[in-house]
């Protein structure tokens, strides 16, 4: 019993993400909440339309 619980601890997670953001391990069904993550692509996303802007003003 021990031994399987060091195992789930081991896990490479594939997490497999709902529609909800919520995301399930593939290999070991551990659950996840990925609400937060959402909002770090939105940032980076912003910047990156920023980093556009600033290439199409360059090339002019």
């Amino acid at each position: 019993m021990v031994n399987e619980t060091v195992e789930e601890t081991k896990c490479i997670h594939h997490w497999i993400i709902d529609s909800d953001n919520t995301g399930i391990c593939k290999y070991c069904k551990e659950v996840k909440n990925f609400s937060g993550l959402q909002r770090r692509e939105s940032k980076f996303l912003g910047l990156k339309s920023v980093f556009d802007k600033a290439e199409v003003k360059a090339t002019r």
